[in-house]
């Protein structure tokens, strides 16, 4: 795949919108996905419910930022020491910082509440009316799940429907059951993870992308480039922008 195909947001967004995500071959070759079985979380109360709990023992221990440092997230996340066998390579690392240069990449950072050291994150990729959850990690024990059980929170208040955890966390890299050992299900798990068929998947998608806006891809593309762009040149120009703009095209 052309370098191009990487660093055009609107190619990336058109992708992601069609239910595809970038991942590697067992060659080590890039390509975009589209698995036949697409793994979701509700955003709703009973998800949220367990989330406050998985959460509560980790209280006091980190303090949360949003989008604070992209940068960085992505260096760690592309570190082998940190995430072995990592899936975020040079062509994702250049679809990320494509995605970030018009304002549509996220990330909730966890630090240590005590030393203010970077502990986890999770990054990912905000449509109208869900979150694409792409990849998280961790420093710390528990760093990456406080980050998840987050952005339940932040999605319900954004008004989304849906977080997209891509890929089904009870299966390996092969498809194959995952041996716990004995060990704790992944958080995706433990929150509820469905497993939709993609048709399915795809449809409860573009319900929510027409409940929370009325464009396109590319009038989506058109105004997070212009949010993107009042934030980093005056942030009362972003101010500014009426409330009702504000929530229906860029909600989180």
């Amino acid at each position: 795949m052309a370098l191009a195909s990487h660093t055009d947001p609107l190619t990336i967004l058109v992708r992601y919108a069609t239910g595809f995500f970038p991942l590697y071959d067992p060659w080590n070759r890039f390509y975009w996905e589209r698995l036949a079985v697409r793994a979701v979380l509700s955003v709703d109360a009973p998800t949220r419910a367990v989330a406050r709990r998985m959460a509560r023992r980790s209280r006091g221990r980190f303090a949360l930022r949003r989008t604070h440092d992209i940068p960085r997230v992505i260096a760690l996340l592309r570190d082998e020491a940190v995430k072995p066998h990592t899936w975020v390579r040079a062509e994702v690392v250049a679809l990320y910082r494509a995605l970030h240069n018009v304002g549509l990449l996220s990330t909730i950072e966890a630090y240590d509440a005590h030393t203010g050291d970077l502990a986890g994150a999770l990054l990912g990729l905000v449509l109208p009316g869900t979150f694409i959850a792409e990849t998280m990690f961790s420093l710390v024990p528990d760093a990456s799940k406080i980050c998840l059980c987050a952005l339940l929170e932040d999605a319900a208040a954004a008004g989304h429907h849906l977080i997209d955890v891509q890929t089904p966390h009870h299966l390996d890299a092969e498809g194959l059951p995952r041996d716990l050992f004995g060990g704790t299900p992944h958080p995706c798990i433990r929150l509820g993870e469905r497993h939709l068929p993609i048709a399915h998947f795809l449809r409860l998608f573009r319900a929510a992308w027409q409940a929370t806006f009325p464009g396109t891809v590319a009038d989506w593309l058109a105004v997070a480039k212009g949010f993107a762009i009042a934030a980093r040149a005056d942030a009362a120009a972003l101010a500014a922008i009426p409330p009702s703009h504000r929530r229906a095209a860029w909600p989180m």
